[in-house]
């Protein structure tokens, strides 16, 4: 900071980053990247999010930017979540899967972990609950159906070409 005049500024010398540009620029990187790239830049952005964009304040601008950080947010959440899933860290995928899924409970990708999870430890019949209520949700919420992805999820799962149907 420099004092001239009477007045404060940044010394042009200065380079200022902000904790949230950075955590921009590494879900930016994970969005871009595939595999364990992908993962690290997911685990890196997550480390960098403090929570809300300026809480406190309620103008339009800050409330917009808030609720675009905490998507992005989840997002990074639900990527880490598919990454330690692929590296067999069920147990820890399951709970950053379940945290998402209480922020947002019509997220597929991590009701998707949820239920891989479920799978690879034995335990089919909540891995089919989740399912079923995540079927229910989306029917109620937005009258639409789960992806496609989900649907040959639920079924590798079960084994049932019928999605929904409880074999």
């Amino acid at each position: 900071m420099e004092h001239r005049a009477g007045s404060y500024r940044i010394a042009h010398e200065v380079r200022v980053t902000a904790d949230f540009a950075r955590f921009e620029a590494q879900v930016g990187t994970a969005r871009r990247s595939t595999g364990r790239a992908r993962r690290q830049a997911c685990e890196d952005a997550l480390a960098l999010y403090r929570g809300g964009l300026l809480p406190g304040f309620g103008q339009d601008w800050v409330r917009r930017e808030r609720e675009r950080l905490a998507l992005d947010w989840l997002w990074a959440l639900e990527g880490h979540a598919a990454g330690l899933l692929a590296t067999g860290a069920c147990e820890e995928a399951e709970v950053h899967a379940r945290h998402v899924i209480g922020h947002d409970p019509l997220r597929e990708r991590a009701w998707r972990v949820l239920m891989e999870v479920c799978a690879r430890q034995d335990r089919r019949a909540e891995a089919v609950r989740s399912y079923l209520l995540l079927r229910e949700r989306l029917r109620e919420e937005l009258a639409t159906e789960s992806s496609p992805a989900t649907q040959r999820l639920y079924t590798a799962i079960t084994g049932d070409r019928r999605p929904g149907a409880v074999g």
